[in-house]
């Protein structure tokens, strides 16, 4: 590999993105409607065009001097088989174990008016994420974003666009790539429009749908803003269906948020592949249908294996497997899954959980179970004062019957997934790894994490815990954001010694 790997120069036009559509999208308009008053248009916004020209030649500075050196470790070159000892120790100097050369260390030099210089070992990386949007390889061009354990969240430790030409190279340095990869699973579209369908929600759809929407009636203006709108708007057709207007219009908005969602999670995770290096334990997860992700790690970088489970899924006996691993946290709402749906049989062979006396394994105590339904109870018996409010003050409530029939059922479900949530509940070690089987949101979760991987253990007691005599355990991976796996309502004497197992695993 060569000494260095140089920025792209797309990266330039990566720095004046957010200037680009004020100097030159909002002068298209002005042309195209009135083409003689084109010099005063330009005038207009000869401002932002100047700005613009500005910020490229920063950009074209910056690129020319960013970019990543491998060089040796600094400092003076010894001889490492033959180690060089103060007087005192060469009596015992021949009984040393000859000392390794340090490994090399990547250099990542930045900056135009201030210099910058970051230098870290290679073999500290913790992960690597390519990135392959579309016009980025137009320029033949991609984005490397590099993890250690000090990442953090809002970004990598290094991020470049670098060539296309240069990933194996780097790739071969940093992952010791002298193979070609296998092939251990591959998922179809099947299973990726299952996982969705499963998993995908509504809220989040509508959360990318409405910022898309604003920037198109920005650019394109309020004829294509509304257009959009009309032709993914259901409420007309639910409300011909003989539901009011107003629930017909949440309906509706729901609807277009669950098919946003589900639609977005495909082109996100399409063509799920993992593969594995046979030369050592490196993995790749690549993920994506138009705009490739790439995710690349060790297998004993890995710091946490999670089952998840929808409600949908748990009906269709099956389950996703994920992992999680720094520089994961960079991207948002990501899914590092590994097998998007397979059985739950073969989940729970994977994490090799035994009933062994040796082992450590508790679950939630019977008297507890209240513990997991007050959030819910609460809620309905807010929502049925509520309704007998209304009926004594003889208030008209009947335009609002749908939303209150929906809000039973959804909290009704909600009541019933405690239920079933306190039934799966436990937590398991045997002092090579811990198990803890809890649930978020309305998803049901099952995560094993290597005893070195884990960080530490803390107990907390409410004021409502203390007298019950219940706890809530959180057991911290090692991570870039301080990930945490928690599980609630647990006896406070199983919680002690859970903690003692994983600390005298951890002082060992």
């Amino acid at each position: 590999m060569s000494k260095s790997v140089n920025c792209s120069y797309f990266e330039t036009l990566y720095i004046c993105r957010g200037f680009i559509p004020l100097a030159l999208i909002a002068l298209i308009p002005a042309l195209i409607s009135k083409p003689e008053a084109a010099l005063t248009a330009i005038g207009a916004y000869g401002i932002n065009l100047l700005f613009l020209l500005i910020i490229f030649i920063y950009g074209l500075f910056r690129v020319k001097n960013k970019r990543l050196l491998i060089a040796k470790k600094p400092g003076k070159q010894m001889d490492f088989a033959k180690p060089v000892l103060p007087y005192r120790f060469k009596a015992v100097s021949h009984n040393m174990k000859k000392r390794k050369a340090p490994p090399d260390i990547l250099r990542f030099e930045s900056g135009v008016l201030e210099k910058k210089e970051a230098c870290f070992s290679y073999d500290r990386i913790q992960s690597m994420i390519i990135e392959k949007r579309l016009i980025p390889l137009i320029f033949f061009s991609e984005r490397v974003i590099l993890n250690t354990s000090a990442t953090p969240v809002q970004g990598g430790f290094f991020s470049m666009f670098i060539y296309l030409k240069d990933e194996n190279r780097l790739f071969a340095k940093l992952f010791s790539r002298k193979n070609s990869f296998e092939t251990v699973y591959k998922s179809n579209l099947f299973n990726i429009f299952f996982m969705a369908l499963s998993s995908s929600n509504a809220f989040a759809g509508v959360l990318i749908f409405i910022p898309f929407l604003n920037k198109t009636g920005e650019l394109l203006g309020e004829h294509y803003k509304s257009l959009i709108f009309s032709s993914l708007d259901f409420s007309l057709q639910i409300q011909s269906a003989g539901v009011p207007p107003f629930a017909a219009g949440i309906a509706g908005i729901l609807l277009t948020g669950l098919i946003i969602s589900v639609i977005s999670v495909i082109f996100s995770y399409g063509f799920l592949k993992v593969q594995k290096s046979p030369d050592n334990d490196s993995i790749i997860v690549k993920r994506g249908i138009i705009e490739k992700n790439i995710f690349v790690t060790l297998i004993s970088n890995i710091n946490a294996y999670e089952i998840k489970q929808s409600l949908l899924m748990c009906l269709m006996k099956i389950c996703s497997l994920k992992f999680y691993a720094a520089g994961q946290s960079r991207e948002s709402k990501s899914k590092r899954v590994i097998i998007p749906s397979l059985s739950v049989r073969q989940a729970e062979n994977f994490f090799e959980i035994s009933r062994c006396s040796k082992n450590f394994f508790a679950k939630p105590a019977k008297y507890s179970q209240r513990s997991y339904l007050y959030f819910p109870m609460f809620w309905i018996a807010l929502l049925c004062l509520g309704c007998i409010g209304g009926y004594l003050f003889k208030l008209d409530i009947l335009p609002f019957f749908p939303l209150i029939l929906f809000a039973f059922i959804m909290l009704a479900v909600l009541f019933a997934m405690r239920i079933f949530a306190f039934k799966r509940a436990f937590i398991y070690t045997d002092g090579k790894k811990a198990v803890i089987s809890f649930y978020k949101r309305l998803s049901f979760t099952k995560t094993l994490i290597p005893a070195e991987k884990i960080q530490g253990v803390k107990i907390t007691q409410s004021i409502f815990q203390k007298h019950r005599n219940l706890c809530n355990i959180y057991l911290y991976a090692y991570s870039e954001n301080k990930r945490r796996f928690k599980i609630k309502h647990l006896k406070l004497s199983d919680g002690i010694e859970f903690s003692k197992i994983i600390s005298g695993a951890l002082a060992e």
